[in-house]
């Protein structure tokens, strides 16, 4: 043990408050504590002290470093020490292209399974999932149901694997962010993912599935899962091969229904990215459905995308006359739409529709109104009608 991995092995056993992120690696990571032995010993020690740290929040581990031999399934003390620690929450494994039952990877993961409910966050890159190796994740998912975020890149990722991985987490309320980037998820295998997001119990705020084989059919697969979402913000989908034309089409469709207004008022308003670079209809959807307020976000969609007939809201007086008691309502109403933040309401035009509203009030009701100079004469002259 160098005496790199000395200084934090003691700094572990002292429970010093200003180590919270542990690397058992031999190569530099900055931020992280350094450790690495050929000694099964140390490894016992590590994990005695480790079972009685209250400071450490994150380990990583990068189970292609040579020095894990005495770590593989005879080193008991060490794994006993993760299953009885309670301060770790995140746990990071590179496997470096090893299969994740092989060496630490299986070791580690079974110690979560026990102890999986302080588990927030969960980071597997470049793991090799055959032989089983999909169901020890899928198990240890299961029994993590505090996951908020989960991460599996590079893990070779197809249709069989999804399922069993999408299956685990599902009714997970905590998981709000999943990235599968460059794994081998097809157009087809969206609609796995699709159960997944319509799911009402699902509460996923990132999806990132960039640099996989999706395609125009998934897509257009997931794009139709959003109709009822209303938790996901962020869907990633870079270097998938969708055409920018297809993503427009599918994409404004569930962010802006347009047959109806009713249909407007109940699309997406929650989504806020699919793609850097999106094209402009969507960029302005995208900018709009960031308003904290998702009803002057429908508001604004409803005024720019449909003409709304003023007749329609006028009211009668006990008399059976027109009366302008819809019209402050209706004012009001595209004030609402001019309070978003960000000066996202410019592009619609909102007060030129504000206009045209009181416009058609005056055009259709002119008795109803009376010209300011009228008032100003009357107030010059009080006797003037006697």
């Amino acid at each position: 043990m160098d005496n790199t991995s000395q200084r934090t092995l003691r700094r572990i056993e002292l429970n010093d408050n200003k180590l919270t992120q542990i690397y058992l690696a031999g190569i530099s990571s900055p931020g992280y504590a350094e450790f690495s032995s050929c000694s099964s010993g140390d490894y016992s020690r590590l994990g005695r002290a480790i079972a009685k740290n209250a400071q450490l929040v994150e380990l990583k581990i990068d189970i292609s470093n040579s020095n894990y031999g005495q770590l593989e399934t005879t080193n008991k003390q060490f794994y006993d020490g993760l299953k009885r620690n309670t301060s770790i929450k995140k746990l990071d494994i590179n496997c470096r292209n090893h299969n994740i039952v092989d060496r630490v990877g299986h070791e580690l993961l079974k110690a979560y399974q026990e102890n999986g409910n302080q588990l927030t966050y969960l980071r597997i890159k470049d793991a090799s999932l055959q032989y089983g190796g999909d169901q020890v994740i899928a198990l240890t998912l299961q029994r993590c149901p505090t996951l908020n975020t989960l991460i599996l890149n590079e893990c070779r990722i197809d249709t069989n694997y999804l399922t069993s991985i999408v299956e685990a987490v599902r009714g997970h309320s905590s998981l709000e962010n999943l990235e599968l980037r460059f794994n081998n998820i097809s157009g087809e295998d969206c609609s796995i993912l699709a159960t997944l997001l319509n799911d009402p119990n699902c509460n996923l705020h990132t999806l990132d599935i960039e640099d996989n084989n999706i395609g125009n059919q998934g897509a257009t697969i997931l794009a139709n899962s959003l109709a009822n979402n209303t938790k996901l913000r962020k869907l990633n989908l870079q270097y998938n091969e969708i055409f920018l034309d297809c993503a427009q089409r599918v994409f404004s469709k569930i962010l802006c229904n347009t047959t109806s207004i009713g249909n407007t008022y109940s699309s997406n308003h929650t989504l806020e990215h699919v793609l850097d670079r999106p094209g402009e209809e969507l960029r302005s959807l995208f900018k709009l459905n960031k308003c904290t307020n998702k009803r002057h976000a429908a508001i604004v969609k409803i005024l720019t995308y449909h003409h709304i007939d003023m007749e329609l809201l006028y009211n009668w007086d006990s008399d059976g006359d027109w009366s302008l008691k819809a019209l402050p309502h209706v004012i009001g109403w595209f004030e609402q739409a001019a309070e978003i933040d960000g000066g996202v309401v410019n592009w619609y035009h909102v007060d030129v529709r504000k206009l045209s509203a009181i416009y058609q009030f005056v055009h259709d009701m002119p008795l109803l109104f009376t010209p300011s100079y009228h008032n100003k004469k009357q107030k010059r002259d009080p006797d003037a009608d006697k």
